[in-house]
Protein backbone atom coordinates (compact mmCIF):
# COMPACT_ATOMS: atom_id res chain seq x y z
CA UNK A 1 0.00 0.00 0.00
CA UNK A 2 1.33 3.44 -0.95
CA UNK A 3 2.63 5.66 1.84
CA UNK A 4 1.45 9.22 2.49
CA UNK A 5 4.62 10.58 0.85
CA UNK A 6 4.09 8.43 -2.22
CA UNK A 7 0.49 9.60 -2.55
CA UNK A 8 1.67 13.20 -2.20
CA UNK A 9 4.32 12.51 -4.86
CA UNK A 10 1.65 11.29 -7.27
CA UNK A 11 -0.48 14.37 -6.56
CA UNK A 12 2.44 16.70 -7.21
CA UNK A 13 3.55 14.78 -10.29
CA UNK A 14 0.13 15.22 -11.86
CA UNK A 15 0.43 19.01 -11.54
CA UNK A 16 3.21 19.48 -14.12
CA UNK A 17 4.72 15.98 -14.60
CA UNK A 18 8.03 17.20 -13.19
CA UNK A 19 9.19 14.14 -11.26
CA UNK A 20 12.14 15.80 -9.50
CA UNK A 21 10.05 18.73 -8.27
CA UNK A 22 7.23 16.39 -7.20
CA UNK A 23 9.70 14.22 -5.26
CA UNK A 24 10.96 17.17 -3.21
CA UNK A 25 7.47 18.65 -2.77
CA UNK A 26 6.30 15.34 -1.35
CA UNK A 27 8.74 15.72 1.53
CA UNK A 28 11.67 13.58 0.44
CA UNK A 29 15.07 14.99 1.39
CA UNK A 30 17.04 14.23 -1.78
CA UNK A 31 17.89 17.21 -4.01
CA UNK A 32 19.37 17.86 -7.44
CA UNK A 33 20.45 14.81 -9.41
CA UNK A 34 19.76 12.57 -6.44
CA UNK A 35 16.12 13.70 -6.40
CA UNK A 36 15.80 13.12 -10.13
CA UNK A 37 17.23 9.60 -9.90
CA UNK A 38 15.09 8.72 -6.89
CA UNK A 39 11.96 10.15 -8.55
CA UNK A 40 12.54 8.11 -11.71
CA UNK A 41 13.01 5.00 -9.59
CA UNK A 42 9.77 5.74 -7.77
CA UNK A 43 7.90 6.20 -11.06
CA UNK A 44 8.99 2.72 -12.12
CA UNK A 45 7.30 1.20 -9.08
CA UNK A 46 4.26 -0.77 -10.32
CA UNK A 47 2.03 0.57 -7.55
CA UNK A 48 3.00 4.17 -8.31
CA UNK A 49 2.48 3.58 -12.03
CA UNK A 50 -0.98 2.23 -11.30
CA UNK A 51 -1.82 5.30 -9.21
CA UNK A 52 -0.63 7.66 -11.95
CA UNK A 53 -2.61 5.76 -14.57
CA UNK A 54 -5.73 5.90 -12.41
CA UNK A 55 -5.33 9.66 -11.86
CA UNK A 56 -4.89 10.16 -15.60
CA UNK A 57 -7.96 8.08 -16.35
CA UNK A 58 -9.98 10.06 -13.81
CA UNK A 59 -8.76 13.32 -15.34
CA UNK A 60 -9.66 12.25 -18.87
CA UNK A 61 -13.11 11.27 -17.70
CA UNK A 62 -13.67 14.58 -15.91
CA UNK A 63 -12.62 16.75 -18.82
CA UNK A 64 -13.93 14.36 -21.48
CA UNK A 65 -10.75 14.55 -23.56
CA UNK A 66 -10.96 12.35 -26.61
CA UNK A 67 -7.97 10.99 -28.54
CA UNK A 68 -9.07 12.76 -31.73
CA UNK A 69 -9.09 16.13 -29.95
CA UNK A 70 -5.53 15.71 -28.72
CA UNK A 71 -4.38 14.61 -32.17
CA UNK A 72 -5.94 17.67 -33.78
CA UNK A 73 -4.38 20.05 -31.22
CA UNK A 74 -0.89 18.58 -31.66
CA UNK A 75 -1.02 18.82 -35.41
CA UNK A 76 -2.54 22.29 -35.37
CA UNK A 77 0.50 23.54 -33.45
CA UNK A 78 2.92 21.63 -35.68
CA UNK A 79 1.54 23.03 -38.94
CA UNK A 80 0.54 26.53 -37.80
CA UNK A 81 2.02 29.57 -39.53
CA UNK A 82 3.38 32.27 -37.21
CA UNK A 83 2.54 34.86 -39.89
CA UNK A 84 -1.10 34.36 -38.96
CA UNK A 85 -0.30 35.85 -35.53
CA UNK A 86 2.28 38.52 -36.27
CA UNK A 87 3.85 39.82 -39.47
CA UNK A 88 6.84 41.95 -40.37
CA UNK A 89 6.01 43.56 -43.70
CA UNK A 90 7.81 45.78 -46.21
CA UNK A 91 5.28 48.31 -47.48
CA UNK A 92 5.48 51.23 -49.91
CA UNK A 93 6.81 54.55 -48.70
CA UNK A 94 5.11 57.91 -49.26
CA UNK A 95 7.17 58.55 -52.38
CA UNK A 96 6.79 55.18 -54.12
CA UNK A 97 3.70 56.09 -56.14
CA UNK A 98 3.49 59.87 -55.82
CA UNK A 99 3.44 62.02 -58.97
CA UNK A 100 7.05 62.60 -59.86
CA UNK A 101 7.91 60.49 -56.80
CA UNK A 102 6.94 63.36 -54.53
CA UNK A 103 5.24 62.87 -51.15
CA UNK A 104 1.79 61.32 -51.65
CA UNK A 105 -1.21 62.00 -49.41
CA UNK A 106 -4.42 60.14 -48.79
CA UNK A 107 -7.65 61.92 -49.77
CA UNK A 108 -8.35 62.69 -46.11
CA UNK A 109 -4.89 64.15 -45.57
CA UNK A 110 -5.28 66.42 -48.59
CA UNK A 111 -8.64 67.66 -47.26
CA UNK A 112 -7.06 68.44 -43.89
CA UNK A 113 -4.08 70.21 -45.46
CA UNK A 114 -6.32 72.25 -47.78
CA UNK A 115 -8.34 73.45 -44.77
CA UNK A 116 -5.11 74.50 -43.00
CA UNK A 117 -3.88 76.28 -46.14
CA UNK A 118 -7.18 78.15 -46.52
CA UNK A 119 -7.03 79.24 -42.86
CA UNK A 120 -3.51 80.54 -43.36
CA UNK A 121 -4.62 82.49 -46.44
CA UNK A 122 -7.46 84.14 -44.52
CA UNK A 123 -5.14 85.15 -41.72
CA UNK A 124 -2.43 86.49 -44.02
CA UNK A 125 -1.88 90.25 -44.39
CA UNK A 126 -3.60 91.91 -47.34
CA UNK A 127 -0.29 92.69 -48.97
CA UNK A 128 1.11 89.17 -48.46
CA UNK A 129 1.71 87.22 -51.65
CA UNK A 130 -0.86 84.52 -52.43
CA UNK A 131 0.67 81.06 -52.37
CA UNK A 132 -0.79 78.18 -54.30
CA UNK A 133 -1.64 74.99 -52.47
CA UNK A 134 1.10 72.42 -52.92
CA UNK A 135 -0.42 69.21 -54.28
CA UNK A 136 2.94 67.49 -53.83
CA UNK A 137 2.63 63.91 -55.14
CA UNK A 138 -1.15 63.95 -55.38
CA UNK A 139 -3.53 61.67 -53.52
CA UNK A 140 -4.03 57.92 -53.47
CA UNK A 141 -1.48 56.77 -50.91
CA UNK A 142 -2.24 53.23 -49.73
CA UNK A 143 0.18 51.84 -47.17
CA UNK A 144 -0.52 48.20 -48.08
CA UNK A 145 0.85 48.52 -51.60
CA UNK A 146 4.12 46.78 -52.34
CA UNK A 147 7.24 48.97 -52.55
CA UNK A 148 7.93 50.48 -55.96
CA UNK A 149 11.29 49.16 -57.21
CA UNK A 150 11.83 52.45 -59.10
CA UNK A 151 11.32 54.68 -56.05
CA UNK A 152 14.27 57.06 -55.64
CA UNK A 153 13.57 57.56 -51.93
CA UNK A 154 13.38 54.01 -50.53
CA UNK A 155 15.10 52.37 -53.53
CA UNK A 156 12.41 49.69 -53.66
CA UNK A 157 12.92 48.57 -50.07
CA UNK A 158 9.80 50.28 -48.72
CA UNK A 159 9.25 50.83 -45.01
CA UNK A 160 9.13 48.39 -42.12
CA UNK A 161 5.70 47.61 -40.66
CA UNK A 162 4.61 45.28 -37.84
CA UNK A 163 1.06 43.93 -38.04
CA UNK A 164 -0.79 41.98 -35.33
CA UNK A 165 -4.27 40.76 -36.30
CA UNK A 166 -7.31 40.83 -34.04
CA UNK A 167 -6.76 37.64 -32.05
CA UNK A 168 -10.49 37.34 -31.39
CA UNK A 169 -10.88 36.38 -35.04
CA UNK A 170 -8.21 33.66 -35.11
CA UNK A 171 -9.36 30.24 -36.26
CA UNK A 172 -7.87 26.79 -36.87
CA UNK A 173 -4.15 26.20 -36.30
CA UNK A 174 -3.47 29.90 -35.65
CA UNK A 175 -5.88 29.93 -32.71
CA UNK A 176 -4.23 26.82 -31.26
CA UNK A 177 -0.74 28.27 -31.70
CA UNK A 178 -1.72 31.54 -29.98
CA UNK A 179 -0.79 31.65 -26.27
CA UNK A 180 -1.63 35.25 -25.34
CA UNK A 181 0.12 38.61 -25.38
CA UNK A 182 2.55 40.32 -23.04
CA UNK A 183 2.14 44.09 -22.96
CA UNK A 184 5.25 46.02 -21.91
CA UNK A 185 5.93 49.73 -21.60
CA UNK A 186 7.00 50.32 -25.20
CA UNK A 187 6.23 47.04 -26.89
CA UNK A 188 3.92 44.05 -27.12
CA UNK A 189 4.92 40.41 -27.38
CA UNK A 190 2.71 37.83 -29.05
CA UNK A 191 3.17 34.51 -27.25
CA UNK A 192 3.00 31.20 -29.08
CA UNK A 193 3.19 27.55 -28.14
CA UNK A 194 6.51 26.09 -29.28
CA UNK A 195 6.26 24.70 -32.82
CA UNK A 196 9.92 23.66 -32.61
CA UNK A 197 9.32 21.43 -29.57
CA UNK A 198 6.23 19.92 -31.16
CA UNK A 199 7.96 19.29 -34.48
CA UNK A 200 10.98 17.77 -32.72
CA UNK A 201 8.72 15.36 -30.88
CA UNK A 202 6.89 14.51 -34.07
CA UNK A 203 10.15 13.96 -35.93
CA UNK A 204 11.56 11.74 -33.19
CA UNK A 205 8.45 9.60 -33.03
CA UNK A 206 8.37 9.27 -36.81
CA UNK A 207 11.98 8.15 -36.84
CA UNK A 208 12.94 11.13 -39.02
CA UNK A 209 16.15 11.75 -37.08
CA UNK A 210 18.83 9.55 -35.59
CA UNK A 211 21.83 10.36 -33.45
CA UNK A 212 25.30 10.24 -34.97
CA UNK A 213 27.73 8.56 -32.57
CA UNK A 214 31.49 8.50 -32.13
CA UNK A 215 33.36 6.58 -29.46
CA UNK A 216 32.90 9.62 -27.22
CA UNK A 217 29.11 9.59 -27.53
CA UNK A 218 26.42 11.39 -29.51
CA UNK A 219 27.68 14.35 -31.52
CA UNK A 220 24.60 15.41 -33.47
CA UNK A 221 21.61 14.33 -35.56
CA UNK A 222 21.07 13.72 -39.25
CA UNK A 223 17.88 13.80 -41.26
CA UNK A 224 16.97 10.30 -42.47
CA UNK A 225 13.38 11.03 -43.42
CA UNK A 226 11.92 9.91 -46.71
CA UNK A 227 8.16 9.81 -47.06
CA UNK A 228 5.42 10.34 -44.46
CA UNK A 229 2.64 7.82 -44.82
CA UNK A 230 -1.03 8.64 -44.35
CA UNK A 231 -1.38 6.86 -41.02
CA UNK A 232 1.62 8.55 -39.38
CA UNK A 233 -0.43 11.41 -37.94
CA UNK A 234 -2.42 9.11 -35.68
CA UNK A 235 0.58 6.91 -34.88
CA UNK A 236 2.72 9.86 -33.81
CA UNK A 237 0.03 11.24 -31.56
CA UNK A 238 -0.49 7.85 -29.91
CA UNK A 239 3.24 7.45 -29.27
CA UNK A 240 3.43 10.93 -27.74
CA UNK A 241 0.45 10.19 -25.49
CA UNK A 242 1.85 6.80 -24.48
CA UNK A 243 5.03 8.56 -23.44
CA UNK A 244 2.89 10.72 -21.18
CA UNK A 245 1.32 7.65 -19.59
CA UNK A 246 -1.92 7.32 -21.57
CA UNK A 247 -3.40 4.05 -22.77
CA UNK A 248 -5.95 3.37 -25.51
CA UNK A 249 -9.04 1.18 -25.57
CA UNK A 250 -7.83 -0.75 -28.61
CA UNK A 251 -4.67 -1.95 -26.87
Amino acid sequence: MATAKQLRFVDEFMVDRNASRAYQAAGYTAKGNSAEVAACRLLRDPEIQALVEQREADLRERVEVRQEQVVDLLWDIARADANDLIQHRRLCCRYCYGDGHRYQRTAGERERDVALWEAEQREAQDDAPVTAFDEMGGIGYHKLKAPNPDCPECFGEGVSDIFIPDTRLLTGPARTLYAGVKVMKNSIEVKMHSRVDTLNKVGQHLGMFKEVHEHRGAVGIVDVSEHVTADMKERVAKEMLRGAGYAFDDE
